[in-house]
């Protein structure tokens, strides 16, 4: 549950929050997107814990996520997009929605926790 709190007040905060909780050399779009997936991956043991309106919060900004995927959004995935584009406001109003439905604050989820390698 807790991974599922982080990711959910990641995506619901501003683009330049979002953008300080990862290392510079990191796609914040993508890595975001990747810790969704996870998160959901893990979605039938979380359905027993959240109420049936948090879970169709959920789903609805998975769909939207998944609407926006794939090679020819490649445009969406990146961190200008983050700040320009309608479809991250989208994201965020989203993810805001389920922060509230579960009863979390829309809030800094303070930094990734993975490893990452770069430059």
């Amino acid at each position: 549950m807790s991974k599922l709190k982080w990711i959910i007040q990641a995506l619901a905060i501003s683009a330049a929050e979002q953008v300080r909780l990862f290392p510079d050399f990191v796609n914040v779009a993508d890595e975001l997107a990747l810790i969704w997936e996870e998160v959901l991956d893990s979605l039938d043991v979380l359905e027993a814990m959240v109420s049936t309106e948090a879970l169709l919060a959920i789903r609805k900004l998975d769909e939207k996520i998944l609407s926006i995927s794939g090679e020819s959004n490649s445009q969406i995935w990146t961190e200008k997009a983050l700040y320009e584009s309608t479809h991250w406001e989208e994201i965020r109003g989203l993810a805001t929605v389920v922060a509230k439905k579960m009863n979390w604050p829309i809030s800094s989820p303070g930094p990734a926790e993975g490893i990452y390698i770069g430059s």
